[in-house]
């Protein structure tokens, strides 16, 4: 951890539109995030700066993750040009941050300074699409990712790729732009170490679109709640019909993140102290961190997504945020369920505004949920013209920090 900044320090770091985006081990583990910066000249005036802090805070605000029963800070790679890189100051622990540099049609002559000046200041160096025919023994000695855009490539291609490098043994090989569980499974045959792409944005296998029991409880109560007629009686006794969501249900009530005076024990005391919009909340909560084999960075970036909407509401649409919520956690839902979004919206019982905005991206609700996940996605161009930024990076900011606590509780 790291003390906290002064109002001078805090005011000196360089406003950064940035999101992460997770690298993954052959488990599909998260073991480090990309950070992309809108503007590369901002990363650049981050890490370059005089206030070590400002770096420190950057990773400590993007790199950290609820695991293992505790709050860890991964990893983080960053994309620089080889002009900026060379500038670069030793002012982070060995292994926090990860160099990555394009060496396009760079001599080998250019390039190799650069990378004794990065090692020597402490960082690691990951490289990628490297014009030189072959890669000499001094650089592969001083790098240590290689990353491959196999977008795109047969697997005859990509085993081309990596036949000059698997002699290698300390050298780690990032595929990149991966797109498919297919040719993520494709990968790994492959002997690749890192995974990087979209290949969780689509169901793995589709199956017949009825949701599983273990979900039933959960969305029966997200059904309930939003009855405007509802009591908490009625809410109780759905609750109770699923062991596992009654003891998660207290646990996150009652852990640090609600700070309550006194401990709650009954699932209708949880209502009446919490209110119906929070409890709706938890249980969308738990329906994400359900035991369904999926990579936990899928609920992650669900649950980010939901309360990243729900951020924008409260200054656009106050009135409504639960519904923003809603929809911004939906939308990924399918995905933990391996069907489509249209079998899933036949089952949830969401209002049509919610089901317009998931399915259609319609609405002041489904404008806000593309601008999220367009942001989500560092996707800049798509963003709406009039999108207010900082709004959305506090959006973005307060999700990640709500995640890692929630989860902290729920799992």
């Amino acid at each position: 951890m790291f003390r906290a900044l002064t109002k001078t320090e805090a005011e000196s770091i360089p406003t950064a539109i940035m999101v992460r985006q997770p690298i993954y081990d052959a488990e599909l583990k998260v073991v480090s995030y990309k950070i992309l910066y809108k503007d590369v000249e901002v990363a650049a005036s981050t890490l370059l700066g005089d206030s070590e802090f400002a770096v420190q805070v950057m990773l400590e605000e993007y790199t950290s993750v609820f695991e293992a029963g505790e709050i860890k800070r991964l990893p983080a790679f960053i994309a620089l040009p080889l002009g900026t890189a060379t500038e670069l100051r030793g002012s982070v622990n060995e292994g926090e941050i990860y160099v990555e540099l394009d060496a396009g049609s760079a001599s080998e002559s250019a390039f190799l300074p650069c990378l004794k000046h990065l090692t020597e200041q402490g960082f690691k160096v990951v490289l990628g699409n490297y014009g030189f025919s072959e890669l000499s023994d001094e650089i592969i000695n001083l790098v240590s990712v290689v990353r491959l855009d196999v977008h795109g490539m047969s697997r005859e291609q990509v085993e081309e790729q990596m036949m000059q490098l698997r002699c290698y043994e300390e050298l780690l090989l990032l595929g990149e732009r991966i797109d498919s569980v297919e040719v993520l499974e494709q990968c790994v045959e492959l002997g690749f170490d890192l995974f990087q792409g979209q290949f969780l944005s689509k169901p793995r296998a589709m199956s017949d679109g009825k949701i599983s029991a273990n979900q039933t409880a959960v969305l029966q109560l997200i059904a309930e709640l939003q009855d405007p007629n509802t009591t908490p009686e009625a809410l109780e006794k759905i609750v109770e019909m699923d062991p596992v969501l009654t003891y998660k249900l207290l646990r996150i009530v009652n852990s640090a993140a609600y700070s309550l005076v006194r401990e709650v024990t009954s699932i209708a005391d949880t209502i009446v102290m919490l209110g119906f919009e929070q409890v709706k909340q938890l249980a969308i909560v738990i329906s994400t961190s359900v035991e369904s084999g999926k990579p936990m960075e899928m609920s992650r970036s669900m649950l980010i997504r939901g309360r990243m909407c729900e951020a924008v509401a409260r200054q656009q649409d106050p009135g409504n945020k639960s519904a923003y919520f809603l929809a911004g956690t939906m939308s990924g839902l399918h995905l933990l369920l391996d069907t489509t979004q249209e079998n899933l919206m036949k089952q949830l019982p969401v209002s049509d505004d919610i089901r317009a905005a998931i399915l259609e991206g319609e609405g002041v609700i489904g404008k806000v949920l593309k601008n999220a996940s367009h942001y989500e996605a560092g996707s800049w161009d798509d963003l709406s013209e009039e999108i207010d930024f900082d709004l959305y990076e506090s959006a973005y900011m307060d999700g990640i920090r709500w995640v890692n606590e929630i989860m902290g509780s729920a799992i």
